[in-house]
């Protein structure tokens, strides 16, 4: 396959550039999914999990925000993208290949859980009680994340990325296909639509335009400089996670919290300075490596055939992990139990995928019907 068309959702990064860093980009966001899948795990099933597995779930985002920008920039620049209507096709089809897989599975995974343990989803902050039609079409418009707004649909909150990344296509393609006054007045609509809490994270997804750019420019590995900022980005990381340590437990490192008081700029300004570690991490990478990585075939793909997973497996693994301690009540007692729930979690995500990431053809197909009717619709 060859869809460049989103960041840890299971698209080939084989001709991004050279082999190596398309490699690594691949592993990058499988590593990203699975750390998400980790935190969660721990919460649920596994809580026994030690903290070095557990601790990364939000800084993931970071990653998937950054090589969201990459990926953009990549397929309306050097891909078959540079049209406003291929450029929507191909966004349209990507969340439509997931999306009609989670939404429906969500709302019975959570029918069940419900039917057979209601208490265990009582007053939970990550269980949306009143999920209906506004919730629905809030998903389905990826509208869940505007302004102050956190609409989580059922058990399902690892949605909220797509309320932030679907309004980012958008602004990209306002920007990248519009001119004047028209694209003037199509971003202040969009700022006034979405609201600041969207803009302000912004300067994450725009770094992954900045490392293309940059990933682009470089034409030779230079093994010292390579190794010294590709080792600096994994030190850097790794003292702001000492950093945040200090801070209170009772302080929310979420993305989506609503925009208020000097907390939320301390969560900003973490994130962002992530972005910062993740953006040289992979610049790091491209210098030290070029395209002289040796990977062995089958290790190769492996990494590319999970990474076509992984959007599932980031956006439905949630409610199935709620769903087997929901039935399972004793899973969380003994870490082999949480090890195998896990691990079912993870391989009903990968069976999952093949029923829709993994259509997208089928997805683009429907999208162009559509496409096609309402061009030819009568006036």
């Amino acid at each position: 396959e060859i869809d460049l068309t989103n960041h840890h959702y299971g698209q080939n990064w084989a001709l991004i550039l050279n082999r190596s860093l398309s490699i690594y980009l691949d592993l990058l966001r499988l590593l990203a999914s699975f750390a998400v899948v980790l935190s969660h795990s721990a919460v649920f099933v596994m809580p026994a999990m030690s903290k070095i597995f557990r601790i990364h779930g939000t800084e993931a985002v970071a990653i998937f925000f950054v090589l969201s920008g990459f990926v953009i920039g990549y397929v309306t620049t050097e891909k078959n993208e540079s049209h406003w209507k291929t450029y929507a096709i191909a966004r349209l089809s990507r969340m439509l290949s997931v999306v009609v897989i989670a939404i429906p599975m969500v709302l019975i995974v959570d029918k069940i859980g419900l039917s057979i343990n209601p208490d265990f989803y009582e007053g939970k902050d990550w269980f949306n009680p009143n999920t209906g039609f506004f919730e629905f079409l809030r998903a389905i418009s990826f509208t869940n994340e505007v302004w102050n707004m956190h609409s989580i649909f059922g058990s399902n909150e690892p949605y909220w990325s797509l309320g932030f990344e679907v309004p980012y296509y958008i602004l990209f393609g306002l920007s990248f296909f519009l001119s004047g006054k028209i694209r003037i007045i199509s971003l202040i609509s969009w700022s006034i639509i979405f609201g600041l809490k969207i803009i302000l994270y912004l300067p994450l997804w725009l770094m992954g335009l900045v490392v293309l750019r940059i990933v682009r420019s470089i034409s030779d590995s230079r093994k010292i400089f390579g190794f010294f900022i590709f080792g600096g980005s994994i030190i850097s990381y790794g003292l702001l996670k000492v950093a945040k340590s200090f801070f209170p437990d009772s302080m929310r490192f979420s993305i989506f919290r609503p925009v208020e008081g000097a907390d939320y700029v301390v969560c900003l300004v973490y994130f962002l300075l992530v972005g910062v570690v993740i953006s040289a991490n992979i610049v790091g990478f491209r210098v030290l490596v070029g395209d002289k990585l040796k990977v062995p075939q089958k290790l190769e793909q492996a990494i590319r055939w999970l990474a076509g997973g992984s959007f599932t497996l980031y956006l439905l693994h949630m409610p199935l992990l709620v769903l087997i301690r929901a039935v399972w009540p004793k899973v969380a007692e003994h870490p082999l139990n949480g090890i195998l729930g896990t691990l079912a979690v993870i391989a009903f995500c990968y069976l999952l995928a093949e029923l829709g990431e993994r259509r997208k053809q089928t997805a683009r197909h429907a999208v162009e019907w559509l496409f096609g009717k309402a061009v030819h619709a009568p006036r």
